[in-house]
This record gives structure tokens, C-alpha cells and sequence, in this order.
């Protein structure tokens, strides 16, 4: 690292910021286009430092860049005393730096999507992954927002190789990491932490046995599984509470069978039932017809609705979706330009045909129709008409996200009120 590198340069409509690394410590710079007495800039310890100062998340690339280039000599910097502007609409914002490259820099953070999210009306605590070890540990970074800025980040928590993250108590260890090293971090920062940590305590505390209705909870089914709802009411047994009676969230998903029967609960023994900070996604849904999606790396991150996918030759897929603006029309978008906030939960390519037969969505050649047992793609035959492929069979073996998952074997130990499951639909032209 004997040569300087070029900084890192956020560029905006309202100025420059600006990153450095002297190989011993970093630096962040806001550069005004307009009035030169706004000019900010302050020194940290880490790049993840850097992201409190502009308050804004760096994309991994920058946080890589910046660790193995010096971009500025050590001399004596004055750090400014009033807080740094804060960047807005980060997304619009183009990054300079990666040698000769220039990155989009919503593009980047969208390459590494948000883990999980817990949020009020006031704060949000992200989880997101930061890389991995040497020993294949992979590392993830929490960052905690205030009213729209980020305040403090730090890449604190390992999860073990091939294992799939809990992200509720990632949330926990993520919120005593804050609680415990508020006052090891920078200035700005740290007043900050000191000041917000025993509301962000308080607001996060989770409630004791017997839980009201409503509480987000996270219950072991069985087989080292543990899935996610809300308690609907307390079981009680002579006069205490036994267990629970909820609904899992994956019978909410759009598709699933029960979606509109809110009488269809499970019933857990009260040990099996856990408080819990979020409601983890469904990593075993479909990303299908009437899936919601967040748009990432485009200004204001719209959110949208899932109409058709489309896998291409090169092995890519692309999504068309609708905006929630009505004003916006349909249009296709790149997997990694997509966090699928609420996949679906299809009993079969059946069921979906049906729901956008009666939703006036028509079916393209070339899309591929995806449900909890099967998949087809829609094809042109001999005749040019549209007609489907040949069936892939998935069978499911997920008795929340398909109720007949078991049938006609033992529904293992997840109690259910009946299987009323609708006659499936005939596929047309099949």
C-alpha cells in the first residue's frame, strides 16, 4: 500500500463526500458544491465509522476498498464540532474510487440485501451480512437508524459456518453489543447511543409468560424447527395457561389455502412458544405470481407486486412487477435489483393459473409458473398456441406452508383444526 489510491467519492446534487484510509486510521469529508463554509470532516477508527459520520450504509466494495488502499498521507486534521450533513436519497448518489470504475451506489448496498429488520415509529436496527472469515464464519453487521439516519454501525456478530441465521437473537446480541460498547465509539456517536440507549432498551423489551394477543412469537415445531407467528389467545389447563393458540405467518402468505380462514390456528405447549422481536421470512416460499418486493438501488425503493418471472438463457431471472402506484406501469427488473419482502405459498401451478386467469393477468411464453409442489414453464405448442411443459415436480414437506405437505402420512407434531383444502383447478390447455 505504498502508492496513494483514489478516495472514494459519494457524489450528490449538493456535494462530495469524500473516504480516505492513511493505513492507519479513516477519514470522511463533505466537500459543498455551493457554500464553502459547510464543509465537514472528521477521522475514525473503522470504515464502519465512517458510516455513522455520513449517515448512510457503505456497500461491502467500499468497506473492501478502502481496508486494502491508502488514499491520503497522516498529517493533522481538525475535526469538525457540529454533526455532519447527512446524506439524502442515498441511492441517487454515484460512487467513484473503484479504480477506474464508477458504481451505482443503491446497485451496490442491493447486493447485500437487509437480513432482518425490527423498527417503530421512531428507530430501526438492521441486520445485514459484512463478509466472512478466514475459518468460514460468516460476519454480520447491525446498523441502527433514528427518523430516517444512521447513527451507529459496526459488523459485531458471527454466525457459524453452514448455519442458517437466527436473526432474533442476532437482534438481541446486536442490541446488548449497543447497550455494552456505547461508550467505546466516536464522539458524535457515542453522545448519541448514551442519550437513546435506555428508550431503545425499553422499546425492545419483550414480554413475560402468558403473552397477550398479538405478540410475535417464534415456536418449535419439531425436527430442529422453529417457525413464526403471532398468539391468537392463551390454552389454559385448570386455570393456568398451558400453551398457546397462534397463527403461523405462513398461512398469510398470498396462495396459501388458509390465507383467508383466520379460525385456522396451531396449538403449542407453552415452553415450545418463545417472544421474539421479528417475524422471520419464509425462507422456503416461492417468489411467484403476487409475491411483494421492495425495490432496491433506484431512488425511494417503491414497493411492488410480483406479476411474471422470466428466466433467461444465461441462467439470470427477471421479474415483471407491478409499482403499488397505480400511476407507474408494469415493468422488469434483475433478481439482485429485488428483496422479496412476502413470497407466496401456491399449493400448486393450478392454483396460481386460476388467480391470474380471474385476475386478468394473462401468461407469457417463456415464464415460469412456480408453486409449493410443482413448476411449469408456459411454451408455444405445434400450433402456436400457449400450452404448459412438462410438470417439475417439488413436493413440499412443510406442513405450515402446505397443509397437505403429510397427507396421507402423520402431520408430525403441528396440530391443525381440519383440511379443507380447495379441489385444485384444471389446468388450461392441459
Amino acid at each position: 500500500m505504498s502508492a496513494l489510491a483514489q478516495p472514494i467519492t459519494i457524489s450528490g446534487d449538493a456535494g462530495d463526500w469524500r473516504l480516505h484510509h492513511s493505513g492507519r486510521i479513516y477519514r470522511a469529508e463533505f466537500h459543498p458544491l455551493r457554500d464553502a463554509a459547510l464543509f465537514w470532516s472528521a477521522s475514525a477508527a473503522s470504515s464502519w465509522q465512517l458510516e455513522a459520520m455520513i449517515g448512510a450504509p457503505l456497500p461491502a466494495e467500499l468497506h473492501d476498498y478502502l481496508a486494502r488502499n491508502v488514499t491520503t498521507t497522516d498529517h493533522v486534521w481538525v475535526d469538525a464540532e457540529r454533526p455532519a450533513p447527512a446524506v439524502t436519497e442515498p441511492s441517487a448518489f454515484h460512487v467513484v474510487g473503484l479504480g477506474d470504475a464508477r458504481g451505482f451506489y443503491g446497485a451496490m448496498l442491493a447486493r447485500a440485501p437487509v437480513l432482518a429488520s425490527w423498527a417503530d415509529d421512531s428507530y430501526r436496527l438492521d441486520l445485514a451480512r459484512a463478509g466472512e472469515r478466514a475459518d468460514g464464519r460468516v460476519v454480520i453487521a447491525h446498523r441502527l437508524w433514528h427518523q430516517g439516519r444512521l447513527m451507529h454501525a459496526s459488523p459485531s456478530l458471527l454466525v457459524e459456518p453452514g448455519r442458517r441465521p437466527d436473526v432474533n437473537r442476532l437482534l438481541r446480541s446486536a442490541l446488548d453489543w449497543i447497550r455494552l460498547y456505547a461508550g467505546d465509539t466516536p464522539r458524535f456517536e457515542r453522545a448519541w447511543l448514551l442519550q437513546h440507549t435506555d428508550a431503545l432498551t425499553a422499546r425492545t423489551a419483550l414480554p413475560e409468560h402468558p403473552y397477550p394477543a398479538g405478540t410475535r412469537v417464534v415456536v418449535d415445531v419439531g425436527n430442529c424447527r422453529a417457525r413464526a407467528g403471532g398468539v391468537v389467545a392463551t390454552e389454559d389447563r385448570a386455570g393456568h395457561p398451558a400453551g398457546y393458540a397462534w397463527r403461523p405467518a405462513a398461512y398469510d402468505l398470498v396462495g396459501h389455502p388458509w390465507r383467508d380462514k383466520p379460525h385456522q390456528l396451531v396449538v403449542s405447549a407453552r415452553h415450545d412458544v418463545h417472544a421474539a422481536l421479528v417475524i422471520p421470512a419464509e425462507l422456503d416460499a416461492r417468489a411467484a405470481y403476487g409475491a411483494r418486493v421492495t425495490v432496491i438501488g433506484v431512488p425511494a425503493a417503491p414497493t411492488g407486486t410480483i406479476l411474471r418471472v422470466m428466466p433467461l438463457e444465461t441462467g439470470a431471472v427477471n421479474y415483471e412487477i407491478q409499482p403499488d402506484n397505480p400511476a407507474l406501469p408494469a415493468r422488469w427488473f434483475g433478481e439482485s435489483e429485488l428483496e422479496v419482502t412476502a413470497p407466496t405459498a401456491w399449493p400448486t401451478v393450478a392454483h396460481l393459473v386460476a388467480a391470474r386467469v380471474a385476475a386478468g393477468h394473462p401468461l407469457m411464453a417463456g415464464e415460469l409458473l412456480t408453486a409449493m409442489w410443482d413448476a411449469r414453464r408456459v411454451v408455444v405448442d405445434a400450433a402456436g398456441r400457449l400450452s404448459f411443459g412438462a410438470a417439475a415436480r417439488m413436493p413440499s414437506t412443510d406442513p405450515l406452508l402446505d397443509p397437505d405437505a403429510y397427507q396421507p402420512f402423520a402431520r408430525l407434531d403441528i396440530p391443525s383444526v381440519s383440511l379443507d383444502r380447495p379441489r385444485p383447478p384444471a389446468l388450461p390447455g392441459v
